[in-house]
């Protein structure tokens, strides 16, 4: 599981801070959406081996900038 908080899409670029399950402590993320690329992240301390989630949050925030939707505040993504 992975939160993503203050999602902001501007300019083909994503950004948002990621917070994985069980962290109290924040990173961020943010994509070149015109390429589907994560172009930088940090990950809370710790927390480097969730290099995974990051796919996950990249694809939800490929769906959403395709939607043309509103941008929610925050979004938790749960996978089994």
């Amino acid at each position: 599981m992975i939160k993503l908080k203050n999602i902001v899409i501007k300019n083909n670029i994503a950004n948002s801070e990621i917070i994985p399950e069980d962290s109290k402590v924040s990173g961020n993320i943010e994509i070149d959406l015109s390429q589907n690329k994560i172009i930088n992240f940090v990950l809370p301390y710790n927390y480097e081996w969730c290099k995974k989630h990051l796919e996950y949050a990249k694809d939800y925030l490929m769906e959403l900038y395709k939607s043309k939707e509103g941008i929610p505040k925050e979004k938790t993504i749960m996978w089994c």
